[in-house]
């Protein structure tokens, strides 16, 4: 499982901007090679709510259009037990010439 940075998490509220920006960037964004020549892409879902079923939704959603789960990240309220949102990644693959993702 890719791992994030150390500093990814627990995120204050100021910082939210940024993180977010930073996380819809590696949506776009191919991050390895592998041997055969294609690239491993990632694609970042928020959850703005995070419930099971929501995470369900999105889970199958996604898997259901060949991506595979990588991990989740859970952003929390200060003060608060419950995640604010999640963000679920999932990894793909896709040929080294191919723009569409």
């Amino acid at each position: 499982m890719t791992s994030l940075p150390r500093d990814f998490s627990p995120v204050k509220s100021g910082e939210q901007a940024f993180l977010l920006e930073s996380i819809r960037q590696l949506d776009y964004n191919p991050i390895t090679q592998s041997e055969e020549g294609a690239m491993t892409v990632y694609k970042v879902a928020e959850v703005a709510t995070v419930t099971d079923e929501a995470l369900e939704k999105v889970l199958n959603e996604w898997s259901a259009q060949g991506w595979t789960f990588d991990g989740i990240h859970f952003v929390m309220r200060e003060g608060s037990r419950r995640p604010a949102m999640a963000f679920v990644i999932f990894t793909g693959t896709r040929a080294e010439g191919d723009a569409d993702g």
